[in-house]
């Protein structure tokens, strides 16, 4: 297969088939008239009008090859056809080399014979042919050549009709739309606006003519002007309407009433309508300019009240003058152009200089500021030139009388009505003793900041709602946060504080102060929590800040770490309070404990138990494996107590070698508990059997409970009771000689079926021990009073 080759117009070609406008439209009834009398003259089954494109060949009108709309140029037989202007004629394409192979021939539609005419336009660009197709292989006589020839000339005139048509109703729309555009922009006009002919009689107006005269503007069309004027406004406006009508516009203003009996005054233009040298009619521009006489009025209203203003600004003027030279502020003006620059008379007396005085040039002022404050004023004048930038300097000079002092000189630029700069103006303040001020507030700030990084406290400083504004070295390490990350967050957020003992969050002692007023401090035993997990114990203060009216402007908050000093007091609270061998209770504070738990049960009549062990045989462990086996003895022993007892319990050790108690706030049903389950591990400890005898609410209940024997728990019943109170009544007689007394243990028979250790006597085959119990005598008395 060859394919077809480009044609050297081919740009051109296709710009000449878009401009057609007829790819993928629909069927149209001329095209397919042209290849139904194509294929009747030529006496073939297939005729087409065949446009080529860039990629495809389509069909504007089939026959022949229903639901087939293109296929692609390469394989077109019409791609070739439109190379020349004659008839494109293949008798057999089997047999013809160029398309043999071509799938259109070796495929449906099974092309045998072709011939095409091309379709060639005006301007001599062919976009397709019209084409006659068979199945069979034919040649066309010569009179069907010459019809198709024919028929393809009128396919191009067809498309070229098309093609107008279509761009003649285009622009009718178009001329329609700006049509219907033009008249609402009209009708949107408020003037009124019309055109009379020759003979003054109406052939347009807009909606104005009904607002003014309640006349519809279609109703107008072909009525004179003086029906609408009627004779009297008719007869005034009629030299100009003469005058219009010879060709010289005319403009003159006039009060018109309208519908309600409105009035309005009105600006009125008549331009005459010139063709040739000959009026031809009268275009009338009505305008209402009766907001514009109002504001005249009001403009020479204005006018007096700006010539009265006038008057008083000189006055104010003077006044301003006066201010500047008690505020000792000057102003200045300089003309680029002119290069002038104008002082006004306090700003000589700035630079102690005579008023009236030529101003400084360029060169001077290098001089009386110095050369770094002229440096700075030379780049900020530039910048105000060249980008119209404002700027505010502060500058050291040297004044005519050769004293320094310091300035404020503020300038910005001065612009024409095209925005060019075209000078500078501004004011300079003499701020000598501000400055002299702001140095020494400068080096206290610095002072202050210096001693707030040095101190070992910690700072933190609030606005009035709580949110932090700043924190020192110290501050920033116990909190864990650093300044700029701190700034602006809430208080409770980077101060982070909870009560030592319960962890619950500890008051804001900012809030306080905030609210109330007034310094606030940190509660008792109150922990930092520092952003890392850190715990700190502080102790703080926040106090007020406020201005010189008393206004509140925040807090600063002042803390410093306590953790060590609340270590060591701790230690010395708890060495204090504890003994030093076992680590339980001491007796100072058991005695306190017990005073208080006393006037506790008093007051609540509430119930608490009191239980004495005394260790059997102890002395016996001291005599027999030294001091450090009874110091371990009595470790083991308060261990086992504490792991039996509540930990609201008090254990304590009241003093001696063996002489232990705890104070409990069981009920009654339950003071037993503890006891057995004392008996019970000491009966499971490994040692060997060493009893404890105990006694609940009376000392003399563990003295009965040894004699009963060993582990065992002795309740004080009522024998007790009044063998206690013999014994009691025998202490209280013997307080004043400070004597003491002793109870020795009876002998006991050894049980049966148990073995002694270490037995001291083997002669009766018993053995004797003393009871470690001692009775205090002279705190005897008190205790008996306590629990009686």
């Amino acid at each position: 297969m060859v394919a077809a080759l480009t044609p050297l117009e081919e740009v051109a070609r296709l710009r000449a088939l878009a401009g057609l406008d007829v790819l993928d439209s629909g069927p149209e009834p001329e095209f397919d008239a042209l290849v139904k009398a194509a294929a009747l003259v030529c006496g073939v089954p297939i005729s087409l009008v065949s446009l080529v494109d860039e990629n495809r060949q389509w069909f504007k009108a089939n026959i022949g090859l229903p639901g087939v709309t293109e296929t692609p140029r390469d394989v077109a037989f019409c791609a070739h056809a439109i190379h020349a202007d004659d008839l494109f004629e293949v008798p057999d394409a089997a047999a013809d080399e160029r398309f043999a192979d071509n799938p259109l021939v070796t495929g449906q539609p099974d092309i045998r014979f072709y011939a095409g005419a091309p379709i060639r336009l005006s301007d001599g660009m062919r976009v397709g042919t019209l084409c006659v197709i068979d199945r069979q292989p034919r040649v066309l006589t010569h009179a069907q050549r010459e019809i198709l020839l024919h028929l393809s000339v009128a396919a191009a005139r067809a498309l070229e009709t098309r093609a107008a048509l279509r761009k003649f109703e285009q622009a009718t729309l178009l001329r329609m739309e700006r049509e219907y555009d033009m008249r609402i922009i009209v009708d949107a006009v408020p003037a009124m606006l019309a055109y009379w002919n020759r003979d003054l009689r109406c052939r347009f107006a807009n909606r104005a003519y009904e607002l003014w005269f309640g006349v519809h503007p279609d109703a107008l069309v072909g009525q004179h002007i003086q029906d609408l004027l009627g004779p009297e406004l008719f007869a005034l406006n009629k030299p100009y309407l003469d005058a219009a009508l010879n060709g010289d516009a005319q403009t003159f203003e006039r009060v018109v009433p309208g519908p309600g009996g409105v009035k309005r005054h009105s600006l009125t233009n008549y331009t005459p309508h010139i063709v040739n040298g000959k009026v031809l009619g009268i275009l009338v521009h009505v305008s209402d300019v009766s907001p514009l006489k109002t504001a005249e009025k009001a403009l020479r209203n204005e006018i007096v009240q700006r010539e009265r203003a006038h008057e008083l600004l000189r006055l104010r003027t003077a006044s301003l003058s006066e201010a500047q030279r008690l505020g000792r502020i000057g102003n200045w003006s300089w003309s680029v152009a002119e290069d002038v620059t104008t002082w006004s008379d306090e700003l000589y007396r700035i630079f102690r200089l005579e008023p009236g005085s030529s101003a400084p040039s360029g060169a001077e002022h290098a001089r009386i500021y110095g050369a770094e404050s002229f440096s700075r004023l030379q780049a900020s004048v530039e910048a105000a030139l060249s980008s119209g930038q404002p700027y505010a300097l502060e500058l050291e000079c040297v004044r005519a009388d050769g004293s320094t002092g310091w300035l404020e000189m503020r300038g910005e630029a001065e612009r024409d009505a095209a925005g060019a700069v075209v000078g500078l103006r501004g004011t300079v303040q003499d701020i000598t003793e501000r400055r002299a001020l702001s140095d020494e507030l400068a080096k206290q700030h610095e002072l202050l900041r210096v001693t707030l990084q040095s101190i070992g406290d910690a700072v933190i400083t609030t606005n009035e709602s709580a949110n932090v504004t700043w924190l020192n070295p110290a501050a920033e390490r116990m909190t864990g946060w650093l300044n700029d990350e701190a700034r602006g967050r809430p208080i409770s957020q980077v101060f982070h504080i909870v009560h030592e003992t319960t962890r619950k969050i500890s008051p804001s002692p900012v809030d306080a102060c905030i609210s109330e007023g007034v310094m606030a401090g940190l509660a008792d035993r109150t922990v930092l929590i520092s952003r890392t997990g850190s715990e700190f114990g502080v102790e703080d203060s926040a106090a007020p800040i406020r201005n010189e009216r008393g206004e509140l402007l925040g807090v600063v908050l002042v803390f410093h770490d306590v953790t060590e000093q609340r270590r060591l007091s701790g230690e010395m609270s708890y060495r204090a309070t504890h003994d030093a061998l076992t680590g339980l209770t001491n007796r100072a504070e058991f005695e306190s404990r017990l005073a208080r738990t006393l006037n506790k049960a008093h007051e609540e009549k509430s119930e608490h138990a009191l239980m004495f062990i005394d260790l059997d045989q102890f002395k016996l462990v001291n005599d027999a494996c030294g001091h450090s086996a009874g110091d371990q003895l009595l470790q083991h022993v308060a261990k086992l107590l504490r792991d039996t007892v509540r930990a609201r319990d008090t254990l304590a050790r009241l003093g001696g070698m063996s002489s232990l108690s705890f104070l409990s706030t069981a009920r009654a049903n339950r003071r037993s508990e503890s006891p057995s389950k004392f008996a019970t591990a000491w009966t499971n400890s490994g040692f060997f059997m060493m009893s404890a005898g105990s006694g609940l609410a009376q000392a003399s209940a563990s003295f009965r409970s040894t004699i009963a024997g060993r582990l065992r728990r002795q309740f004080c019943r009522q024998p007790i009771r009044r063998a206690t109170r013999r014994k009691r009544r025998a202490v209280i007689a013997c307080t004043p000689g400070l004597m003491q007394m002793h109870q020795c243990t009876p002998v006991m028979e050894k049980p049966n079926g148990r073995r002694a250790w270490n037995t001291p006597s083997t002669r009766t085959g018993s053995y004797c021990m003393r009871n470690g119990l001692s009775l205090w005598a002279r705190r005897g008395e008190d205790y008996m009073r306590r629990f009686s």
